[in-house]
């Protein structure tokens, strides 16, 4: 699992990503994060200050470190963290 932190025009949002598997259902995982974390259910759906996606791949597809290609558990591209 991989957390990615990013901003655009449309504001700010938090991408999950997981390895893709026999049972890998994106909306489920959605759904999954939203009703075990409160907070980020109200975060999402009644405040509106991000938006939660979840990507669906091959581990080899997540973000790694350059110089020893360990995986980076979270990824910040907010450009006010830069």
């Amino acid at each position: 699992m991989q957390i990615l932190l990013d901003e655009d025009d449309a504001g700010e949002s938090l991408t999950v990503r997981l390895e893709a598997g026999p049972a890998s259902d994106g909306a489920a995982a959605a759904r999954a994060f939203l009703d075990g974390y409160p907070e980020l259910g109200s975060a999402v759906e009644q405040e509106g200050l991000l938006a939660l996606r979840v990507e669906v791949g091959p581990a080899d597809g997540f973000e790694r470190t350059a110089a020893s290609g360990k995986l980076l558990s979270v990824v910040e591209r907010r450009a006010r963290n830069r």
